[in-house]
């Protein structure tokens, strides 16, 4: 292949063969698919839409900007992501977010000034960056609705290394957030309070919302645009791509919320009089029918069980997912050592104040990392330990706050301290566990117990795009329409 000007290369054939699109599955979601050739190794899947109103606008002309940074996923060589259809709000600031591990959490870029610093902005360039300090917001939302507590987490290293620590709100601060543009620079328009007594809140709007309409501009119903772009080995990390697929999407393209029933009922009551005729006073009483009708009005509307709703066997469970890289006597030994395991959660349950039944953990030996001497000799070994602390629907919410809070502050030092004081327990004070790193821990709501109550009869139809010229599946849920077709371009 002969590149072309800047190093890129022309490929011969496509990156991708085929796609689909589904909307609105078992999970509300919007579900873009490609298949691509058996070279691209990464993906990366992206929403955007125009900013028609001022100031984000230049010179009256709408800028794009990129709302969400979405998860790609592969299975094979089928790349995947999803999307709600749902746009967020910081305060009256919009952000980018973008999409970890789990495809309800969230994360906001925005900058960090302590307390008696105050950010200073200019035509949404923030003129004293060098004075704060890189951080993001993380959240779990789902369809405009966020159903857990915000996180503050800044990198207070003087080289910007990434050592993120949790800033509680208590600390005070302000916090400036990001909107990204298409051109690679930053939208910062505000300034928001990072205090116990902030009055602003993240809020969510749908592409089909008035203030979608009002935002961004629309063309033939056109809101916002996804793109995916494939990478192989030679394009990526470098300003070339080895091939990108759009898809339009419509206001058409919001999934239901709420399904609402309504049943009429009619009762119709006669009531009537008779005749009577009397001979002694020569006078008639004539006959009277009255009919009355009642009809009355039952709406019933089904909904997402609340957060919190003590006995509800459909609430939401909160998942704090982490990692944790612990030394070890023997990685081999302690693999299959279950008593050492379970020790070693109920160490993490007590570091972070919950019942240690709320913990599970699955180990794996880290090869290369094991600590030697100077004669290089083996001393110990390394483990990774995955741990999951779930927090049933019946945890009230200043206990999952205070839960996610300390999951995110505690030390290595603390959880080497609590886990070696669970092991000692179960297998001596011989059988020594040192924390040596501790991944940043994200946060997930999991359901319980879900009954659906969203119809699953679905139609399929097919379409053609202009530039993803493949057949395409569109799945749409049979309630009043909603959808009548959808473009790929």
């Amino acid at each position: 292949m002969t590149p072309l000007a800047g190093g890129c290369f022309v490929y011969p054939t496509r990156r991708w063969h085929d796609g689909a699109l589904e909307v609105c599955d078992d999970s509300s979601r919007l579900t873009f698919q490609v298949l691509a050739s058996a070279d691209v190794l990464y993906a990366k899947t992206s929403v955007s839409a125009n900013i028609a109103a001022s100031p984000v606008s230049i010179h009256g002309l709408p800028q794009t900007v990129t709302t969400h940074i979405l998860k790609a996923s592969f299975k094979r060589n089928l790349v995947q992501s999803r999307f709600d259809g749902y746009f967020y709000m910081v305060g009256s600031s919009l952000v980018t977010l973008h999409q970890t591990s789990s495809e309800r959490t969230w994360m906001a870029i925005v900058d960090y000034f302590p307390p008696g610093v105050p950010p200073q902005m200019s035509n949404g360039v923030l003129i004293n960056q060098a004075e704060s300090k890189a951080g993001y917001l993380t959240f779990s939302a789902m369809q405009g609705r966020v159903f857990s507590g915000l996180s503050l987490m800044v990198d207070f290293s003087n080289d910007d290394t990434g050592h993120y620590a949790a800033v509680p709100p208590s600390k005070g601060g302000t916090i400036v957030p990001q909107l990204a543009r298409e051109s690679g620079a930053v939208w910062q328009e505000a300034a928001y309070t990072w205090g116990n007594a902030a009055t602003w809140d993240i809020s969510g709007f749908s592409m089909d919302s008035a203030q979608s309409a009002s935002l961004f501009e629309t063309i033939d119903d056109k809101v916002a645009t996804i793109t995916m772009t494939l990478d192989t080995e030679l394009s990526i990390d470098t300003n070339c791509h080895a091939d990108a697929v759009y898809l339009d999407l419509t206001r058409s393209y919001v999934c239901p919320l709420l399904n609402t029933t309504t049943t009429t009922t009619t009762t119709v009551t006669s009531t009537t009089s008779t005749s009577v005729t009397s001979s002694t006073t020569n006078t008639t009483t004539s006959t009277t029918s009255t009919t009355t009708v009642t009809t009355s009005t039952i709406t019933t509307t089904y909904a997402w069980p609340p957060i919190e709703n003590p006995g509800d066997r459909s609430g939401l469970a909160t998942l704090i997912k982490g990692s944790l890289t612990m030394q070890v006597p023997n990685a081999d030994f302690f693999l299959l050592d279950n008593v050492a395991q379970l020790a070693v959660a109920a160490g993490i349950a007590a570091a972070v104040g919950v019942p240690s039944n709320y913990v599970t953990v699955v180990a794996a030996k880290l090869r290369r990392l094991a600590i030697v001497d100077l004669r290089g000799r083996r001393l110990a070994q390394i483990v990774q330990i995955d741990y999951v602390i779930r927090l049933p629907s019946t945890v009230s919410g200043s206990k999952k706050q205070s839960t996610i809070q300390r999951a995110i502050s505690v030390t290595e030092v603390e959880l080497t301290a609590s886990i070696q004081t669970q092991v000692e327990l179960s297998k001596g004070d011989t059988f020594l566990v040192v924390v040596m790193s501790k991944a940043m821990p994200v946060t997930e709501m999991e359901q319980e117990s879900f009954d659906s109550l969203i119809p699953t009869t679905r139609r399929k139809g097919e379409s053609d795009g202009a530039h993803l010229r493949a057949a395409c599946s569109l799945w749409q849920i049979l309630l009043p329409p909603f959808l009548t077709a959808f473009v790929l371009t």
